[in-house]
């Protein structure tokens, strides 16, 4: 957003599926996130959340970068518990609430879920990345939850990687797919009870100069919009300027 881009989220439900691929092909989009390709999920099995056989494909058609992910591959949408077609009887159910009920994968699916993945982003030919959440494709596929299944989703990584041209970079990452930043896990034993506080490294950031940049121009534009008689704070002088405005003293002892 700082360089100017707008970005656009959309629900992974079918319908939001289709939208993406829309306007993706419409030539409009710039790059694309596809964080949670579920919706292929649906369209193998039988969901009632699918985008169709196309989704993945505008990307390719558009000649665009893009970063993949299987997120919540690992889940097939239906809707009241009634709703599930019986030939699905006996399989790993989570009632996410009345009216959603969704259906583990199992590691048979996410093979050819794998393969499929593979097999659309290998079409692309813009700059692609494909990233691997190896912890968890989903919040209730993360250790302790109900679609935890590891041989499930070692059957989809494999699949992903065994059917990816060479040239395309696989990152796996040691994190759930909802980890805070998305970046890393750092985990530490503690042998007894004790206090731990955790702050993140502090780093020196460039501070954007004014009329410098998108922000900087912003931030000319918003200390002129103040006027000259309403005192904000001392800053460093920027071509256009009004000479009243200008603090003398203050530039008297500097080297400007």
């Amino acid at each position: 957003e700082a360089d100017g881009y707008e970005v656009l989220v959309f629900a992974a439900t079918g319908a939001g599926g289709r939208a993406m691929e829309a306007l993706i092909a419409s030539g409009l989009v710039a790059g694309v996130l596809d964080i949670t390709t579920t919706e292929w999920a649906d369209e193998l099995v039988g969901g009632v959340l699918t985008a169709g056989p196309e989704r993945l494909d505008a990307t390719a058609k558009a000649k665009i970068p893009a970063i993949v992910a299987p997120g919540c591959l690992d889940m097939v949408n239906f809707g009241e518990p009634a709703s599930v077609p019986a030939k699905f009887a006996g399989r790993l159910f989570y009632h996410h609430n009345p009216q959603v009920t969704l259906m583990r994968t199992t590691p048979e699916e996410c093979t050819e879920l794998g393969r499929i993945l593979a097999e659309k982003i290998n079409r692309y030919t813009a700059p692609v990345t494909v990233l691997l959440p190896l912890r968890a494709i989903s919040v209730i596929s993360a250790a302790g939850k109900p679609f935890h299944d590891p041989a499930a989703d070692a059957a989809l990584f494999s699949a992903v990687k065994a059917g990816l041209r060479p040239d395309i970079p696989v990152v796996e990452l040691d994190v759930e797919i909802n980890d805070p930043l998305g970046l890393a896990r750092l985990t530490t034993t503690i042998a007894d009870t004790a206090e731990v506080i955790v702050v993140p490294r502090a780093r020196l950031l460039d501070m954007p100069r004014l009329g410098q940049g998108v922000l900087g121009n912003e931030l000319l534009a918003k200390a002129r919009r103040l006027g000259p008689g309403e005192f904000h704070g001392l800053r460093e002088y920027a071509e256009g300027d009004e000479p009243r405005t200008i603090h003398w003293k203050s530039s008297a002892r500097s080297d400007s």
